[in-house]
């Protein structure tokens, strides 16, 4: 497969209305969110959410996130809560996914399973234009082969998937450059299952009882269901990295999550962070 790249900082009306032809006709997409690069499909077309899952190396039971554009479409696809209405009204749109009840609307290959499904609308306006030209709901990890950090530019993407993927939209470095803070609100107080570009400072202000789940800060066990996108970003590799053909010896177990929450005094920090991992084989899907 040859992987196309077209700019959007060149041509962006032609460029986006390529990636939304290429969504609506179930291929795959890499294109820029706010956060990370995402790796996006039709969420209702079966056959090319799988193939995010093998273009990834991605496992069955790590959930994806289904991004829309407009706030009417979470009532449609998942049962919403009080706390629900209150957290996406103050974070939305903006790098938040919250976690719902799913209505069963998309597969349990888009829930990982599970009987709940993550959906975030994005601030980013390539990321929006592309779910609304496309007509479809986007289901979309992080762009980054499972175990690697997620990409942040559109040269860190192709690194990854050049000849997995049909088409990456190059809209330059991400704005946020950190993944989207993931919470559960299927209740009445609200869980993040995984840390990210909002602070549990900031849901606190929606919610004083919110707080990190233990899971989000440990990772997933073996044989345990991730509950949240990104859950399952501890590893241990010792392995080449083909970026590099250098032999990393990385024996110690890497906790994404955790740095994340250690680099909110700037994305600076992170972004410098990030880079250095780009090299040691850490994943932030």
């Amino acid at each position: 497969m040859k992987t196309e790249v077209l700019s959007l900082l060149t041509d962006y009306e032609a460029s986006i209305r390529v990636g939304a032809e290429r969504i609506a006709g179930g291929e795959l997409v890499v294109f820029p969110t706010e956060t990370v690069y995402g790796i996006g499909a039709d969420a209702g077309n079966e056959q090319a959410v799988r193939r995010i899952f093998e273009a990834k190396g991605r496992p069955a039971d790590n959930p994806l996130i289904v991004h829309i554009a407009e706030f009417a479409r979470l009532g449609e696809i998942a049962h919403v809560t009080p706390l629900a209405e209150k957290l996406v009204g103050a974070f939305w749109p903006g790098p938040f996914t919250v976690v719902l009840k799913s209505r069963g609307v998309y597969s349990k290959t888009v829930t990982g399973g599970l009987g709940t499904i993550a959906v975030r609308m994005p601030s980013g306006k390539a990321a929006r234009d592309l779910i609304t030209l496309s007509g479809k709901a986007i289901a979309a990890p992080s762009a980054n082969i499972s175990g690697r950090p997620s990409a942040t530019t559109a040269e860190h993407a192709l690194l990854d998937f050049d000849g997995r993927v049909p088409l990456i939209l190059d809209g330059g470095p991400c704005s946020v450059g950190l993944e989207s803070t993931v919470c559960d609100a299927t209740g009445e107080e609200a869980v993040i299952l995984r840390p990210g570009g909002v602070s549990l400072e900031m849901i606190q202000k929606i919610d004083p009882k919110a707080k990190i789940a233990p899971a989000a800060m440990e990772g997933v066990k073996e044989g345990e269901s991730a509950l949240s996108p990104g859950m399952k970003s501890s590893i241990t590799r010792q392995e080449p990295d083909h970026r590099k053909g250098e032999a990393l010896g990385i024996q110690k177990p890497l906790n994404l999550c955790m740095i994340k929450r250690r680099a909110r005094a700037g994305r600076r920090i992170f972004s410098a962070i990030r880079s250095m991992l780009f090299h040691m084989g850490t994943e932030g899907s």
